[in-house]
């Protein structure tokens, strides 16, 4: 029984204590896939006029996620750090391309993340 016990409240503490590994883990999908040049569904991002190179080519380096835990939710948060990464997510740069960078919404991807952090966790010593 005393084992039992023990797993609830390590179960009870899971999130809370592992915020900053979640934002983490979040935050390392997001960039992968912008450092690929793909939105967060995969789709390869529209390719810029000739001679250009590489569209938003440091999209993964202005992707910061923000995390927080209020005792009930986990709130996770994917925010464009600049002006014009944000003008391409929203298609409203000039061309008016959309380049999607994070997810609007929900998304597997980032579930995903969250729930191989948190069974990972939840696993240990088990």
């Amino acid at each position: 029984m005393s084992n039992v016990i023990a797993k609830l409240e390590k179960l009870k503490r899971l999130v809370p204590d592992n915020v900053d590994e979640i934002k983490g883990a979040v935050a390392s999908t997001l960039k992968l896939t912008a450092a690929l040049g793909q939105t967060p569904d995969g789709t390869p991002w529209e390719s810029v006029h000739e001679g250009f190179g590489k569209p938003l080519s440091r999209a993964a380096e202005v992707i910061q996620v923000l995390g927080s835990y209020d005792g009930s939710t986990l709130s996770i948060v994917a925010r464009l750090t600049e002006k014009h990464y944000v003008l391409h997510h929203m298609g409203i740069a000039n061309g008016a391309v959309r380049r999607q960078i994070i997810p609007e919404g929900e998304h597997e991807p980032v579930h995903a993340a969250i729930r191989a952090v948190l069974d990972g966790k939840f696993k240990e010593d088990a």
